[in-house]
């Protein structure tokens, strides 16, 4: 069983996250947790990660890995791209397929 894992420290207004995306085999799924509303420096986030507990992280439900990852699109075309969906509701403040696929397993728990 092959696995990847990987960490993105972004800022989602207002908080900095951090973003861990883990692919198993075929499957891909997302977690998030939030670090501060301030920008962390390098020795906050270090203790950030060495506190935290893995097991308890909310993976959101798997998907094909195919279907999360990213054709390689011309800068021009991508923002073409951006601009048309910054006007969608569903989709308006999000960065990248990780935060679309968190939000939507907001809205799944939400329902529920």
């Amino acid at each position: 069983m092959k696995s990847e894992h990987h960490i993105t420290i972004l800022f989602d207004a207002p908080f900095w996250i951090a973003l861990f995306e883990s692919i198993e085999d075929t499957k891909y799924s997302v977690a998030k947790a939030i670090i501060s509303t301030s920008e962390p420096k390098s020795f906050e986030i270090a203790d950030f990660l060495n506190k935290l507990h893995y097991d308890k992280l909310k993976y959101t439900t798997p998907i094909d890995k195919d279907k999360a990852r990213k054709d390689k699109i011309s800068f021009k075309k991508q923002q073409k791209i951006n601009k048309n969906i910054s006007s969608s509701s569903k989709v308006k403040h999000t960065l990248s397929k990780a935060q679309t696929l968190l939000k939507e397993q907001f809205e799944v728990n939400k329902k529920e």
